[in-house]
């Protein structure tokens, strides 16, 4: 192993069984992995439990949620009236929003137990 460490051979990425071509040194495929296009992550939509491929993420929400909310800019405004405050549990339909750059931004938000979370997924 000590042999392997120490020689000037490229790995694979941990990926690879799910499409991933890359090859690289070991110090730098750590890097790579944690950015990798085929890593699989949660689906932004938090009442659906499936991990899927980070590259189909788009392809996943089109073809499986049908209620996402398209934001024209990442101005994200919560209409909080006294039914929303009333209710114990609150949640809002999955947003999404897409910069000039191509990167793509679903925030979320619901109220659980009585308390309000919001968080952003990239």
């Amino acid at each position: 192993e000590a042999i392997v460490e120490k020689a000037n051979i490229d790995f694979s990425c941990i990926y690879a069984q799910d499409g991933c071509n890359v090859e690289m040194e070991k110090e730098d495929l750590k890097k790579h992995e944690a950015e990798c296009l085929f890593r699989k992550v949660p689906c932004p939509n938090t009442s659906c439990e499936k991990l899927i491929l980070f590259k189909s993420i788009g392809d996943h929400i089109s073809s499986s949620h049908k209620d996402v909310y398209t934001l024209s800019s990442p101005r994200l405004e919560v209409l909080i009236n006294n039914i929303n405050m009333e209710r114990e549990n609150n949640y809002w339909s999955l947003m999404y929003w897409k910069d000039k750059n191509g990167l793509e931004f679903y925030p979320g938000i619901v109220k659980r137990n009585g308390c309000w979370y919001f968080w952003m997924k990239v």
